[in-house]
């Protein structure tokens, strides 16, 4: 069966399998609601909230739902007079999927469901559904379905291709292709074909032609464009490990097409969309972070610099101060707090005060340990006013 007509065959049957799980939804809800069930199965009698309106939007979500479910199970993905196995259980697995997402979606937004709704729903939802099948089934196996549906055709090509494409069409048993008559292009002439169509009257002729001349391929869809019969040409002469093969124009002229990626679709557009959109909010987003970054930066830094020439000036200007207050006095004693502790501050802040890596050895804050090194400290002061007021402090 060809790519488009599984597609309407699956179209049909996910509208049809929407109808029965919406019916069996309003025929469980039914069976729960009648009071010879309740008796019959001793069930709590129906409370009077539960009615069947405020349950009618779980349709929204049941309908297109239910479908998707079965054709996730690969329920549709299947030849029509398959084994009743590659039914049963994949239908038996979507519908419990089914019962259960609808009681989580009950429970979850707090529906006044019985219990014994969704039970009956799962069980009446796989008869109705499964029982559709076995009509579909009996009605394909009469002589009336069976001349609608299975589709006669002629195969050409090369004896070997005619040979593969054979045991390809009897390994599956359940398709509507039927082989009436085989044509070897390259044994056989053109009018042998026309008076074979005339014989067998097929729906089509398909046409392997990976070993075949283009000449007698274009030849053999002429003459069924005469008589009337399709022609499906088997596009398969070169071995694509990837690529898929699709079919167009140009300027009126027929392609065929070997690409690896998807083909245009809404789908793919509304994808593009949405990328394109995400994108540009996200770096409307970034450009707007960043724009309060650079704001702030130079704020921060200004602080941080004029702190930092704040102190810098502070400490300078201490300095100053104490060099000349010992100058100007002479023989005055030095102060520890007033006139040391600035130098140090200014040459080994932070590492030998509070806080700092040296501070537990060497505590610089302390007139003892000035005491104990002595002049060892000079090895980091150079300034020989500052040497001169610590050698004042250390003679004292």
């Amino acid at each position: 069966m060809l790519r488009r007509d599984r597609q309407i065959r699956r179209q049909i049957h996910q509208l049809a399998d929407a109808c029965l799980f919406a019916m069996s939804f309003w025929v469980a809800y039914v069976l729960r609601e009648n009071p010879q069930v309740m008796a019959w199965l001793n069930l709590e009698p129906f409370p009077e909230s539960a009615s069947f309106e405020k349950l009618v939007w779980l349709y929204f979500a049941l309908i297109p739902v239910a479908p998707l479910i079965l054709e996730s199970q690969n329920f549709y993905n299947r030849p029509p007079m398959c084994p009743r196995g590659m039914i049963f259980w994949p239908l038996l697995k979507g519908c419990l999927i089914t019962t259960t997402g609808l009681a989580l979606a009950a429970y979850s937004f707090h529906l006044n469901v019985p219990r014994a709704v969704p039970t009956f729903f799962g069980f009446i939802s796989f008869a109705l559904v499964y029982l559709k099948e076995e009509i579909l089934r009996l009605a394909f196996r009469s002589r009336f379905a069976q001349s609608q549906y299975k589709r006669r055709f002629i195969l050409a090509g090369s004896k070997k291709e005619i040979n593969a494409m054979c045991g390809e069409l009897d390994g599956r048993k359940g398709e509507t292709v039927a082989v009436v008559a085989q044509f070897d292009l390259g044994a056989k002439p053109l009018p042998e074909l026309i008076q074979m169509i005339h014989e067998q009257s097929p729906y089509g002729v398909i046409l392997s032609a990976k070993h075949t001349y283009f000449e007698q391929v274009e030849n053999v869809i002429k003459a069924c464009e005469l008589e009337g019969v399709e022609v499906w040409l088997v596009a398969d002469f070169f071995g694509t490990q990837i690529s898929r093969t699709s079919f167009d124009e140009l300027f009126g002229h027929p392609l065929l097409i070997f690409s690896t990626t998807p083909e245009a679709s809404w789908h793919g557009l509304v994808k593009q969309f949405m990328d394109l959109s995400g994108a540009l909010i996200l770096l409307l987003a970034l450009a707007s972070t960043s724009n309060m970054c650079g704001l702030l930066q130079p704020n921060t830094v200004s602080r941080a610099a004029n702190g930092n020439n704040l102190t810098a000036s502070q400490t300078i200007n201490s300095l100053s101060n104490a060099n000349q207050r010992i100058q100007t006095s002479g023989s005055a004693k030095v102060d520890f707090t007033t006139h040391v502790r600035p130098i140090l501050q200014a040459r080994c802040q932070p590492c030998h005060f509070s806080g700092g890596v040296m501070y537990q050895r060497l505590p610089f804050d302390r007139p003892e340990t000035i005491k104990t090194l002595g002049e060892k400290l000079f090895t980091r002061i150079k300034d020989e006013n500052d040497r001169r007021v610590i050698r004042e402090f250390l003679s004292q």
